[in-house]
């Protein structure tokens, strides 16, 4: 079996993402919390600290869904030869 073979008959986990995926989740939430942490605290510190997060934290899942679904199709062309949308999701 060589390395090609071996790389497509992996587990389709990935664990190490995991822990990337659950940080851009939570900079998702601290982003859309700014606007209840700017009620609360008008310091320009706080407000400054929050911007931006939602943002790359909504790139940094998009990046990671991208990477995934490129890696799961040719993985599915190789094994069955054709590619099948429904087993993608």
């Amino acid at each position: 079996m060589d390395k090609c073979e071996t790389n497509m008959r992996s587990s389709s986990r990935l664990p190490s993402l995991d822990g990337l995926r659950a940080v851009s989740i939570c900079m998702v939430v601290i982003g859309h919390s700014s606007g209840t942490v700017t009620a609360l605290s008008h310091s320009p510190s706080v407000v400054l600290g929050f911007l931006g997060l939602g943002r790359l934290g909504v790139s940094i899942f998009f990046v990671i869904s991208g990477f995934l679904i490129t890696t799961l199709l040719p993985r599915e062309q190789y094994t069955t030869h054709a590619i099948n949308s429904r087993t993608l999701i």
